[in-house]
Parts: C-alpha cells; sequence; structure tokens
C-alpha cells in the first residue's frame, strides 16, 4: 500500500466529478463477466537504451484508466486526504503500438468460429533460438516458451546501457501493454529473465486445472561484422574465388561454381572487452554444399541501435 501522489489524487477528483455529473445524468456502464477484466500476461517486450536512462524519458506513462476503473469499483472507501492504493495500481505502462511488435515475443492462443484452437509464437526479427514446448496433464496445461537476443558487443560491455525485458499484458479490449520490471545497466552479457502466470480453472464437470505460462529471455553478447567474406573451396579444399558479401540486401542469397564443394565464410570483427584494448580477428566458419545448398546465420544490425538480428546467408550451387 501506498499513500496516493498527485497524479491519482487528479484522478480520484476527475472521478468524483463524473459521480456527480452522473447523478443528474445517470450512466450506463457495461458489466463484464468475473475474471472478464483482468489483463492476460501475453509475452515480453525488450527495450534497449544505448546511453542509459534520461531524466525526460516518458516510455512508459501513467495508467490512468486502470485507476479509474478501480475506483468506480470501490467509490465508497476511497475517501480523505491518506487514501492508500494497492502498490501494483496505477502503474506506468506502455501501450505496444503496431509497428513495436517487432520489439515482443507474443504467445498466441485462439479459437476460431469452427471451435479449432491455434497456438503459436509471434516474434520479431531481434529474437534468436526460438523454441516453444506444451505440457498437457490431467491437472492442466504447461507453455514454456523461450528466446535469445544478441547486443552488439560495444553496447553490452558499456558503462551507461541499460536493457529492459518488460512483461506484456493483454486487455479485455485487445491492447497490449507493456509494464516497466527492471533492467540491467552496464555488462549485459549472460543476463536473463522469466516472467511466469498461472491460472486455475473450473470445467463444466467441476474439475479444476491448472494453466501455466512461462517466458525466458536470455541476452548474450557478440561482436559485430565489419565485413564478410564469401571463399568458394573445392574438394581438396582448394580455394576457387572469394568476394565481399553485399550485407545490405533485403535478401541475402550467395551463388558459387559447380566446382564448389563447400564454402568458408570470414567475418572480420572487432572484440572490445572491459578495461582491455580492442582486438580485430577474423571468424571463420565452414558451410557444407549438400545438395548443391547451404545456410549460415549472420548477425547484423536491426533497426534497434545495439541489438543485433539473426540474418539467414544461403549459398546456392548453380549449374550451367
Amino acid at each position: 500500500m501506498k499513500a496516493m501522489n498527485k497524479k491519482w489524487a487528479a484522478a480520484l477528483a476527475l472521478l468524483l466529478g463524473a459521480a456527480i455529473l452522473a447523478a443528474v445524468c445517470p450512466l450506463s456502464l457495461a458489466q463484464t463477466d468475473d475474471g472478464a477484466d483482468r489483463s492476460e500476461l501475453a509475452g515480453v517486450f525488450v527495450r534497449l537504451q544505448p546511453n542509459g536512462w534520461e531524466e525526460d524519458d516518458d516510455f512508459f506513462e501513467f495508467d490512468e484508466q486502470a485507476l479509474l476503473d478501480y475506483m468506480k469499483d470501490h467509490m465508497s472507501d476511497l475517501s480523505g486526504d491518506e487514501t492508500t492504493l494497492p502498490d501494483e495500481l496505477g502503474q506506468s505502462v506502455h501501450v505496444v503500438r503496431d509497428e513495436e511488435r517487432n520489439l515482443c515475443m507474443l504467445w498466441e492462443d485462439s479459437v476460431d468460429e469452427d471451435g479449432l484452437r491455434s497456438t503459436g509464437v509471434l516474434c520479431g526479427p531481434i529474437f534468436s533460438d526460438v523454441s516453444q514446448h506444451i505440457s498437457v496433464t490431467d491437472d492442466g496445461e504447461s507453455v514454456e516458451v523461450s528466446a535469445n537476443v544478441y547486443i552488439d558487443m560495444e553496447t553490452a560491455y558499456g558503462d551507461e546501457a541499460l536493457l529492459t525485458i518488460c512483461p506484456v499484458y493483454r486487455r479485455p479490449d485487445g491492447l497490449l501493454c507493456a509494464a516497466p520490471d527492471g533492467g540491467l545497466m552496464g555488462i549485459l552479457d549472460g543476463y536473463s529473465v522469466s516472467y511466469e502466470t498461472k491460472a486455475e480453472r473450473t470445467d463444466e464437470a467441476g474439475n479444476q486445472a491448472t494453466k501455466r505460462l512461462l517466458f525466458k529471455v536470455s541476452v548474450k553478447a557478440k561482436p559485430l561484422p565489419g565485413r564478410v567474406t564469401l571463399v568458394e573451396m573445392s574438394a581438396d579444399n582448394q580455394p576457387l574465388a572469394s568476394r565481399e558479401i553485399d550485407l545490405t540486401r533485403e535478401e541475402l542469397v550467395e551463388t558459387v561454381s559447380p566446382e564448389a564443394a563447400w564454402a568458408l565464410v570470414e567475418q572480420s570483427v572487432t572484440e572490445k572487452m572491459p578495461d582491455e584494448d580492442p582486438v580485430n580477428r577474423l571468424v571463420r566458419e565452414a558451410v557444407s554444399l549438400d545438395d548443391g545448398e547451404g545456410e549460415i546465420t549472420l548477425y547484423l544490425p536491426s533497426e534497434v541501435p545495439g541489438l543485433l538480428a539473426p540474418r539467414a546467408l544461403s549459398i546456392v550451387t548453380v549449374h550451367p
């Protein structure tokens, strides 16, 4: 419990004014089924601030509507200057815009008109190694979703960078809202966080079942490649040709000659560890061309500075 702050006091004054007006012009409020007005955990939202927290940061705004809804249901209990409210009420939130869904990993669970259930993970390009596991027993259902997020090494080992992995809740009106939940300043490599929710359900026969939903995100640091070179290799491991790859293309597809048995991908990277001088080195990875095709994952800059997005580089043998 905590004392009401100025924003809550202003909201209470607004609500009291509305109550007086309602006495003259009665309002009809829609009623919801028990539990239908609760927000449910839907996923996670990743936010990176490379320069750290800023004083005028207003990303998370005060959730005035949640406070007003609470007050409408507890009007008789709210009076006087020392009114206190639950800690979780009126907290700051961020309504996730459509263009921000690429920063979210969401669990979708819906039933269509024919009663067919559809489930799965929806996530943006910054998420890698996404996995899901569903377990159904007589006691209920458990869903676990996990993924990795890669951050460039310079940002990860910086002095100010702030990474926040926020839980995302789906409101009854369908809005997705991210709520602040911690964060980590400074060295971010190896940072991981989990969010979990459990809900008890009772079927028509009176049997209880538990539905559990768990999200886990791990953050890993990777050096950002400066240039990437493709070397075509023969069956006796001799280089046939080499070229630098244009990483700005929408689709990363490289063709090689029929004589190429495999390919060598070289990434020029600079590694900067805390309190150490930068080290330049080549990272080499062999790509097998079984049936004339091969693929490798490159971690390249995303639209969010500091976060890397996995990109598939496809290598295809072209026959004359």
